[in-house]
């Protein structure tokens, strides 16, 4: 998500590095833990003060559109503008304002409220094929009770883009390939983090067809993963004239997207032992621990046979 530009007195955490203790770099990692308790919290006026901005985003560009221009601070850097937030969302608003006459903030909340609940089936649905009924509850449950779960009942692009992110990776799984290409494609105009998702979904299209005679469907939904994402970034790029403009307008929300390579330095921190915030290597832990595609499709797949 964009985050607001951080003013030049702020300070920010620093990590700290490996080598302040003899001993081999793992020792140094774990005397500097047991000296820096872990300590989990959740700053909720930061994060309604965020959530604030962007919601206050959302509605504006579903009520007026978007900029055909951006404004530039006196240091020649970019002022944070509606440009750097994509289109789904605020078109899904203003459908909803136009269909029940509701106020564009309370036609926020049903966009919310609706694709958090079809959200919600995904996780569930992919969570039971996978390690049962009891499971999909579970995770249905640690999601909604997550400390940020409160963008799931708010006008912002949370619930929309989990809901396309989770039906897509159930097609992936079930083999469903037009489907995978096509939420892919949707969720592509919601987050610029589907990039992600059009990785996932172009990786196992790719696998699928090298492990066994395929036919276009793999081949199309590789096609149709990227366009969503392309589409947003033309669209946004041409209200200004550039190809590049979404991605200018994002710097001045202090974000930035730079292909990976971001993903690299935190693997760099982490393998190096520069960084003792243990969420890292417990996230990393459960990415490589997750059942592998094979177990999962067969029983994805025979949910799908029976739902239809």
């Amino acid at each position: 998500m964009p985050s607001p530009r951080r003013s030049a007195g702020d300070g920010e955490a620093r990590s700290p590095r490996a080598g302040t203790d003899s001993g081999p770099p793992l020792n140094s990692w774990l005397a500097q833990l047991r000296r820096n308790p872990v300590h989990v919290r959740f700053e909720r006026r930061e994060a309604l003060t965020a959530a604030g901005i962007y919601l206050a985003r959302y509605l504006h560009i579903a009520e007026n559109g978007y900029p055909n221009h951006l404004e530039y601070a006196p240091d020649g850097l970019p002022e944070p503008s509606a440009l750097a937030f994509f289109p789904m969302v605020p078109a899904l608003i203003r459908v909803v304002h136009l269909v029940t006459f509701l106020p564009f903030p309370y036609a926020g909340v049903v966009v919310s409220w609706s694709m958090a609940a079809i959200a919600a089936a995904g996780v569930h649905t992919l969570a039971k094929s996978l390690f049962g009924r009891r499971a999909g509850y579970a995770c249905v449950g640690l999601w909604a009770c997550s400390p940020y779960a409160f963008a799931l009942w708010v006008p912002y692009s949370e619930a929309t883009f989990t809901a396309f992110l989770m039906w897509t990776l159930i097609a992936v799984v079930a083999r469903r390939w037009l489907w995978a290409g096509v939420l892919c494609t949707l969720a592509g105009t919601v987050r610029p983090t589907s990039a992600v998702l059009v990785a996932v979904v172009a990786i196992s299209a790719i696998r699928a067809m090298t492990l066994r005679r395929a036919d276009w469907r793999p081949w199309a939904a590789t096609g149709l993963a990227p366009l969503g994402l392309i589409f947003s970034w033309l669209y946004l790029g041409n209200r200004i004239g550039r190809l590049d403009g979404w991605f200018i307008a994002e710097k001045a929300w202090d974000q930035q997207f730079d292909f990976g390579l971001g993903s690299l330095r935190f693997l760099q921190k982490l393998i190096t032992y520069q960084s003792t915030d243990i969420r890292y290597p417990l996230v990393l832990t459960v990415i490589l621990g997750e059942p592998g595609g094979r177990s999962a499709g067969p029983s994805v797949g025979s949910w799908y046979a029976r739902s239809r």
